[in-house]
């Protein structure tokens, strides 16, 4: 089984990915514009899955962590909201 902060890692991956691909989504034309943002939203929920097994490992193996990472969670996602002006 990942370590939390592995899958917290790999969350902080996907949104980046799914921040590049909403970024480069205001570049196309309009099939590639939805396809490049659908697959950014699905990166996004990946990323929420993998805070949320992170969550659940850390408060398993720690007895803490739901708050935490749910506190990461919100800033990382405030985060991609000032730097996507579009969102």
């Amino acid at each position: 089984m990942p370590k939390a902060s592995e899958l917290l890692e790999q969350a902080a991956k996907s949104r980046d990915a799914a921040k590049r691909a909403h970024r480069l989504a205001g570049t196309v034309n309009k099939a590639d514009r939805y396809r490049l943002t659908s697959y950014g939203d699905e990166l996004l929920a990946q990323a929420s899955s993998l805070e949320n097994q992170a969550a659940a490992v850390s408060s398993a193996s720690e007895g803490v962590g739901r708050p935490v990472v749910q506190r990461q969670k919100e800033q990382q996602h405030q985060q991609a909201k000032t730097d996507d002006p579009k969102k």
